[in-house]
C-alpha cells in the first residue's frame, strides 16, 4: 500500500489526485510542526528582492476594507507577531496603500491577505518558473512507497524585500502604517520568486540513495522506497 500524507497540498495538486490522473490510495501516516524561530535567514545567502516598476506606474491610495469585529482583533494580533518578528515595520506614511483582509482559516485562526491587484498592474513582470504541477508529480518514482510532506508555512516571510521596494506594499490599518519587510503574500511574482531561491538553496541537499526530493514552490516532498531511508 503506498501511504501518502497529502495535508498542505495547494487546491490544484489535490485535485490531480481526487481526478485519478495518478492512482494513489491516500492515508495520512504521521503529521507534525517544526517550531519556527521567526523567520531566521542566519548562515543563508538570501536574494535581496527589489521590484521594477512599469513607465507608467500610478501609486494609489485605497482605502481600508470594513472588518468583523473579533476578526479585526486577531488581525492586531497577527500585525504586532509580525512587527516583533521583523516581517512587517511601522511607517509615518507612505505613497502607496493597498487595504488588508482577515480570512478566517477552519482551525479558528485568521490569516491577513492583502489586496495587491494595484501594485500588481503597475510592476514589470518576469517569465514565470513555477512548476507545472502534472510535471512535478511525474517526477516520483513508480517504486517510491514512502513519502514526507515538509509544508513551509508563510515561507515567502524568509525573503527579504529589498527597502526602496517596500513602500509598494504598504497598508494604513487603525492610523498606523505598515510596510512588508519580506515578500509579501498577494504579490504576482512572489510564487515565482521563492520557488526559484528555495531551489538554488537545496541544489546541496544530499538524499540517501532511492530517496528523491520533488518541490513545488513551498512544497516539499521527498520519497523513498523504504521507511529508513
Amino acid at each position: 500500500m503506498v501511504r501518502v500524507f497529502i495535508e498542505g497540498l495547494r487546491p490544484e495538486v489535490r485535485q490531480m489526485i481526487k481526478s485519478n490522473l495518478i492512482c494513489w490510495q491516500v492515508k495520512p501516516i504521521d503529521e507534525g510542526t517544526v517550531q519556527e524561530n521567526g523567520w531566521d535567514l542566519t548562515g543563508k545567502e538570501v536574494e535581496t528582492i527589489e521590484i521594477t516598476l512599469k513607465l507608467n506606474a500610478l501609486f494609489l491610495q485605497l482605502p481600508q476594507y470594513d472588518m468583523a469585529q473579533d476578526v479585526l482583533m486577531k488581525v492586531v494580533q497577527k500585525i504586532g507577531d509580525f512587527l516583533k518578528q521583523g516581517v512587517l515595520k511601522e511607517v509615518l506614511s507612505s505613497l502607496c496603500n493597498s487595504p488588508i483582509m482577515g480570512l478566517k482559516k477552519p482551525c479558528g485562526k485568521v490569516r491577513i491577505v492583502q489586496d495587491l491587484k494595484k501594485v500588481n498592474d503597475m510592476v514589470v513582470n518576469c517569465c514565470p518558473v513555477v512548476p507545472n504541477p502534472a510535471v512535478i508529480l511525474f517526477q516520483i518514482p513508480c517504486d517510491a512507497e514512502w513519502f514526507t510532506v515538509v509544508d513551509l508555512s508563510q515561507a515567502f516571510f524568509s525573503v527579504p524585500l529589498h527597502e526602496d521596494s517596500q513602500f509598494l506594499f504598504s497598508f494604513k490599518f487603525l492610523d498606523r502604517v505598515n510596510s512588508w519587510c519580506r515578500l509579501p503574500q498577494g504579490y504576482t511574482e512572489s510564487p515565482s520568486l521563492f520557488n526559484q531561491i528555495l531551489k538554488k538553496n537545496l541544489e546541496s541537499l544530499e538524499l540517501p540513495y532511492q530517496s528523491t526530493l520533488v518541490q513545488y514552490i513551498d512544497d516539499l516532498r521527498i520519497t523513498s522506497r523504504t521507511m529508513d531511508k
